[in-house]
């Protein structure tokens, strides 16, 4: 809503730049850990798993939560910050604001979705148990990982490049442009690694799932026994799907 209202009144009065609405900046900043979509489910697994937090799935999904909300914070903190001179070049408008809101801020969501880009995986691990697949599930994961700092690397890289001046601002435009042209090519390759990370965690669960249901065809188990392993296997094909 505030920045829908700072953009109206700022096309009418140029002189009213988002950092004088302090106490609006404030209130944004303050909500943006509460705004994040996965801080009701971080609630919820918290609370269900109370008595047990030391799991490293809790961890992956902490640590997942807490640096993509830092990623939020330094853009809402670099709103916040004073437009001093060359109000007319590009946003956003300085080196401080965009070193702060754009590299430092994306290079803690990178860092939040790599931690959780490896939840599957390994949820994975633990229920394959060939070293091979292994291997190949995590080397998947990492190299994925790889690809999406290269998206943080093009930030730093044009970045560096934009002096944020109002004589420069046809210039920076163009180098801005630049910029998100070749992150959206970064982006690309990581959705294809993505594609590939995800077809490799499905290829272990599914061969895995299969080899178990041919080993049970075979045994005789009791009650309590094939409970557990039916219950397993239905998770494991729950995942898959």
């Amino acid at each position: 809503m505030f920045d829908r209202e700072k953009e109206l009144i700022n096309d009418i009065d140029f002189s009213l730049s988002p950092e004088k609405w302090t106490l609006e900046n404030i209130f944004l900043f303050l909500q943006t850990p509460f705004k994040n979509i996965f801080f009701p489910w971080i609630v919820i697994i918290l609370i269900i798993n109370r008595n047990n937090w030391k799991k490293t799935i809790i961890y992956i999904l902490l640590f997942h939560y807490i640096f993509r909300t830092t990623g939020d914070l330094l853009r809402s903190l670099s709103n916040a910050i004073p437009v001093t001179e060359n109000r007319k070049s590009i946003w956003p408008y300085s080196v401080t604001r965009f070193n702060v809101g754009c590299i430092m801020a994306y290079f803690f969501w990178a860092t939040g979705e790599i931690i959780g880009d490896w939840y599957p995986t390994v949820r994975a691990c633990k229920i394959v148990h060939s070293k091979k697949k292994k291997i190949l599930l995590k080397s998947s994961c990492i190299i994925y990982n790889f690809s999406k700092m290269s998206s943080f690397l093009v930030y730093i890289y044009y970045g560096r490049k934009i002096q944020f001046k109002n004589k420069t601002m046809v210039q920076d435009s163009k180098i801005f442009d630049e910029l998100l042209k070749h992150w959206w090519i970064t982006v690309i390759v990581h959705f294809i690694f993505s594609l590939i990370n995800d077809a490799c965690v499905i290829y272990a669960l599914k061969t895995e799932v299969f080899n178990k249901l041919k080993t049970l065809k075979g045994r005789s188990y009791g009650f309590v026994e094939n409970f557990k392993q039916i219950s397993e296997l239905r998770v494991n094909i729950k995942y898959i799907k």
